[in-house]
């Protein structure tokens, strides 16, 4: 049980202090980050408590906003899953961590498309013969194949899976179960299933969860409003809000990107505004890719915005554009506007060359 981690850090270095898993997500991050440093000296006879520290980290990598620290704990996973020390059901775990999150490192970071391949080569290995269906890395690689620039080989795969259509289980809760469905139905394009899939929480068919529905409402809002249906997309962006309110705030920036692109879409300033501020920490400081490159547009679109309206100045969380603050602390829009665009052309440029466009 990858929550007795906690347990085990303050059992084998009570100098940390006890710590339990609270909404506080810095704290939690920090202690385990501090709890894995010192077990690492001890390698494989440290294995026990390393499995779980890394399937905590993953555990938030994909259901908070600190992706990035889902890479080293996933290596971690793969350089000991075969170890004869590794327990029995250490394969089937990291075949599911490698289905959720590898194919979004494309997107949340500079991986090129060579590394991507070489990772999802290995992943094949490692899921085929476990619990998970090896079918489902392939959904999923779709969405990996479309950040890396291969959308014409995304669009070739996802009509056979299309054709094809997902109806197998998944380890998890049905919440849980129901995210990774609506996701592969969103990864090969299939908006009307997506959509009858997320009708099952609308209706209280299904409880939520950590992951579901809040983990995917955002994007459904943005396709449906793309598809034509602002009424439905309205429904979902207002869902949204309320499952990220009674989570603490526990969300993705997957989850909540395409949220704010839905606000600027239908300007609804007040509520890009709010996510602007939320996601701009994260995103203008720790990722340099693909889905940094979707902040920094729509920001710009904001920026555009405000400087029209006559709005002088704009509130970040703390420092993160090299841009002095004005006397109240804030960022003055028509500077942050012109670093957003320089800030654009530089990430365009890193990311058609890694994806050589």
């Amino acid at each position: 049980m990858i929550l007795d981690a906690f347990d085990e850090i303050t059992s084998k270095y009570p100098h940390l202090g006890k710590h339990d898993l609270s909404s506080d997500m810095d704290a939690n991050i920090e202690f385990l980050l501090k709890g894995q440093a010192l077990n690492a000296q001890d390698g494989a006879d440290g294995l026990a408590l390393g499995l779980n520290i890394a399937g905590m980290l993953l555990f938030f990598a994909i259901r908070t906003e600190f992706t990035e620290l889902g890479l080293p704990a996933l290596n971690y996973l793969r350089n000991y899953y075969q170890h004869p020390a590794a327990p029995d059901e250490l394969r089937d775990d990291l075949a599911t961590y490698l289905v959720e999150y590898l194919p979004y490192l494309a997107e949340v970071m500079s991986i090129s498309k060579v590394q991507m391949e070489e990772l999802m080569a290995d992943a094949y290995q490692i899921v085929e013969g476990s619990k998970t269906p090896v079918e489902l890395l392939s959904c999923y690689e779709l969405m990996a194949l479309k950040a890396m620039g291969q959308t014409e080989e995304a669009e070739r795969r996802a009509k056979d899976l299309r054709a094809e259509g997902w109806n197998k289980k998944v380890q998890g809760c049905a919440s849980c179960n129901q995210t990774v469905r609506v996701n592969v139905a969103l990864a090969y394009d299939d908006l009307e299933q997506a959509h009858q899939l997320t009708d099952k929480w609308m209706s209280k068919e299904i409880n939520s969860c950590t992951r579901g529905p809040q983990d995917i409402l955002g994007e459904m809002a943005w396709r449906s409003w793309q598809s034509g249906d602002a009424d439905l997309a309205r429904l979902y962006a207002k869902e949204q809000e309320k499952h990220v309110r009674e989570s603490q705030n526990m969300f993705t920036r997957k989850a909540v990107l395409p949220l704010l692109e839905y606000y600027v879409a239908t300007e609804n300033w007040e509520r890009a505004e709010y996510w602007f501020e939320k996601l701009a920490k994260g995103l203008l400081s720790t990722i340099f890719a693909l889905q940094g490159l979707r902040f920094l547009k729509v920001s710009y679109t904001l920026m555009d915005h405000f400087q029209a309206v006559g709005k002088g100045d704009v509130f970040l969380p703390e420092k993160v554009a090299p841009i002095p603050p004005k006397a109240n602390g804030r960022l003055d829009v028509v500077a942050l506007k012109a670093w957003l665009g320089e800030e654009i052309n530089a990430l365009t440029k890193i990311i058609e060359k890694r994806n050589k466009i």
